[in-house]
């Protein structure tokens, strides 16, 4: 077994270790098989990576054993690198592809699929790709999911937008979409779920845009795929079937199949038709259409945000991360007003009564903040009270949690200077959770100074 050779990528050497590491047992195919395909298709593969933030999933002995996922560039990375914020503020530095020599390099370390983020090295904070992420649940197969694309696509072109579609080499499809990167992840993640729940509309029984399993009948359009930190495996990518991720023609979607292109037998497909991406840069759209939907379904279908994966801080506005068959349901928001109903807010303070001089201090730090309305439902745990850039939830005897809502960061000079880090202006959220050592009165209190000193006035 030979322990190392070379392979040449725009004239340049790459030495490949370990190449006749077989990657995929059942089929026999080794590491230098999967290198041998990521060269013919460098071009188009780079297109897909090409300067965005990477994550490196290595499998280091085959597909039969759990991968290693690599968020963060090593110490000494050869690819060049930039600084992110994940969802929970904390700052890292991540690899960012920018030749077809770097795709090399990534298969090298064990990558079998690329997973970059769907933002620019230069601006980490606005993607410029929608990413639509069609998978069957039980009892739906791919000839629903195709239909289901299909759909997508007069969708996407009723909202001004082109949607390049590729095949997941798993069980569904992807449809990307480029955009001006002119937009923050909260908004280009409403804007897919916008999308997804007319298509919803559109074809009922077919897709379904529920969060929660149980709930889920057809083909599934995971809107989750837009949050920040989230990826999908780009075009080209090798999957652990062994069938590869591949764009394809809206026009040929009716002899589509996950099982059509193996790696195997990918060499042939690639010398036919060439690379099917290119072109997609240059069809950057805007989704203002979209982001108006986003306030028809609140407005004509009271439908607001959709439920964020657990991982992710409270956002504002967002239904409880609970499963339907395990909520309670002694919590009704549903007749929630604004505020100035005196009748709703006296109620509150009426299960607070320590709690006055606190709410008069919070409303005080709301109208600095903006605009901004109140809801309470029928207990102490249904609180809600939203600003332009101050969100406050749950209050309640066991503790108190606070996030700041950054919706418009440049509007507000002082976030800028309180967050600035590096290149980078703001953080997203901040929240302040149970504090177990201190009464909910000194807690809560704490807590607004806390937040007082951020965007209160000097």
């Amino acid at each position: 077994m030979a322990t190392e050779t070379t392979v040449e990528v725009g004239g340049e050497p790459i030495r490949i270790s370990s190449p006749d590491k077989r990657l995929f047992p059942q089929q026999g195919w080794t590491k230098l098989n999967v290198v041998n395909h990521f060269v013919q298709v460098a071009e188009g593969a780079l297109r897909g990576v090409f300067g965005r933030p990477t994550m490196l999933k290595r499998f280091m002995e085959s597909v039969e054993v759990d991968p290693i996922y690599h968020k963060r560039a090593e110490a000494n990375s050869p690819f060049e690198t930039v600084e992110i914020t994940f969802p929970s503020q904390r700052p890292g530095l991540m690899n960012v592809p920018r030749t077809e020599v770097d795709v090399i390099r990534l298969i090298q370390r064990g990558c079998l699929d690329l997973h970059p983020w769907p933002v620019r090295a230069e601006d980490t904070d606005r993607p410029d790709e929608l990413r639509f992420d069609l998978d069957p649940t039980p009892g739906f197969d791919f000839g629903h999911v195709r239909e289901a694309a299909v759909g997508l696509k007069e969708v996407l072109a009723k909202a001004g937008l082109t949607g390049w579609p590729k095949t997941s080499g798993s069980r569904g499809i992807h449809v990307y979409v480029r955009i001006v990167p002119e937009w923050d992840f909260f908004q280009t993640r409403r804007a897919v779920l916008a999308a997804a729940r007319e298509l919803e509309r559109r074809m009922p029984g077919l897709v379904t845009t529920s969060w929660w399993k149980e709930e889920r009948t057809g083909v599934f359009i995971d809107y989750n795929q837009n949050a920040r930190d989230k990826t999908v495996s780009s075009s080209y990518g090798v999957r652990p079937t062994g069938f590869v991720s591949t764009p394809f023609h809206w026009e040929e979607i009716g002899e589509v199949s996950i099982d059509r292109f193996p790696l195997d037998g990918f060499a042939e497909r690639y010398a036919e038709v060439g690379d099917l991406t290119a072109g997609i840069d240059e069809s950057a759209g805007r989704i203002e259409t979209l982001l108006e939907w986003v306030a028809r379904d609140q407005d004509e279908y009271g439908l607001g945000d959709a439920p964020w994966p657990p991982q992710y801080p409270k956002v504002a506005g967002e239904p409880t991360r609970v499963r339907p068959s395990r909520k309670r349901h002694d919590v009704d928001t549903s007749s929630a007003s604004p505020l100035g109903s005196s009748y709703t807010i006296e109620q509150f303070l009426g299960e607070h009564e320590r709690g006055r001089a606190f709410w008069d201090g919070l409303v005080e730090l709301a109208k600095r903040c903006g605009p901004f309305e109140f809801a309470a439902g029928k207990t102490r745990s249904a609180f809600l009270l939203r600003a332009r850039f101050l969100t406050v939830y749950t209050l309640s005897d066991r503790g108190v949690s606070f996030m700041l809502s950054m919706a418009a960061p440049h509007e507000h000079p002082r976030f800028r200077k309180v967050f600035q880090t590096g290149r980078h202006e703001y953080v997203h959220d901040i929240r302040v959770n149970r504090l177990p050592d201190l009464d909910d009165e000194l807690g809560a209190l704490i807590c607004l100074a806390y937040l007082w000193g951020l965007v209160g006035e000097k």
